[in-house]
């Protein structure tokens, strides 16, 4: 099976943004404590992990589709 995709900081934002998340809900929804961490993979001090990516790919696919 193949390697998830790696997903660029731009990315993530504009996931996010389609989504209608701020970056604290986002945190909020994904379970972690803060937005802290989404900042960061935001802004590419740490990069997405190729699981966060896959399913934030399939909720923004699941929303363009509602």
């Amino acid at each position: 099976m193949a390697e998830p995709k790696q997903m660029q900081p731009k990315d993530l934002v504009a996931i996010r943004q389609r989504l209608g998340f701020t970056q604290t809900q986002l945190a909020q929804e994904l379970g972690y404590a803060g937005k802290s961490r989404i900042s960061q993979m935001e802004t590419g001090h740490t990069r997405v992990p190729p699981r966060l990516a896959m399913l934030l790919r399939r909720m923004d696919k699941d929303d363009q589709l509602a």
